[in-house]
Parts: structure tokens; C-alpha cells; sequence
């Protein structure tokens, strides 16, 4: 699930490696992009695009894989549900 927004600042990746495809996007010089729209006008051929996360945008990620026989999605939500079982009510649904 990606949950970006037009006003998530951005800079251009190389689609195999996902690596930056700029020369820097931290510190001075860096080419950072306000949004996805406007890197796009800048760099039409962009195959993948990061996103500032931290103090910069307020955003932060987090990355929950199935793989191995494990499943992350379950272990992040037991995880959410063990820190915050005083702090909330919450009721069980199933989806079938």
C-alpha cells in the first residue's frame, strides 16, 4: 500500500536497484521534487520515485513483509495491539 499525497517531497530512482537516480538527494545541492507531479515534469522518463521521510515531510514507513513461513501483517498488528491495549478499545472483525 503506498499512502502518498501530492505535497510528499520526492526525488527519482532507478526502477531495478532502487537506487537514487540522482546524484544526491540529502543535503546541499540535492535534487529533491515537492511532489510526484512535478519530478515527472522534470524527468518524464523516471521509472520509480522515493519518498523524504522524517523532520523534512512528517512521514515515516513502515516496511511489514510475508515471506519465510512468516507473517509480518499479523505480527505488526499483535505488535499494535500489545502497545496500545490500555490506550484503546477495539473489537474484532472478520472478513470471510
Amino acid at each position: 500500500m503506498t499512502m502518498t499525497n501530492e505535497f510528499s517531497p520526492v526525488f527519482p530512482l532507478t526502477w531495478k536497484t532502487k537506487k537514487p537516480a540522482v546524484k544526491s538527494w540529502r543535503g546541499e545541492g540535492r535534487e529533491v521534487y515537492n511532489n510526484k507531479e512535478e519530478m515527472l515534469k522534470a524527468r518524464p522518463n523516471t521509472e520509480a520515485y522515493g519518498i523524504i521521510t522524517g523532520k523534512e515531510s512528517n512521514l515515516i514507513v513502515i516496511d511489514i513483509d510475508n515471506k519465510k513461513g512468516k507473517n509480518g501483517n499479523e505480527a505488526f498488528k499483535q505488535l499494535l495491539l500489545d502497545v496500545f491495549k490500555d490506550e484503546c478499545n477495539y473489537k474484532k472483525y472478520s472478513i470471510g
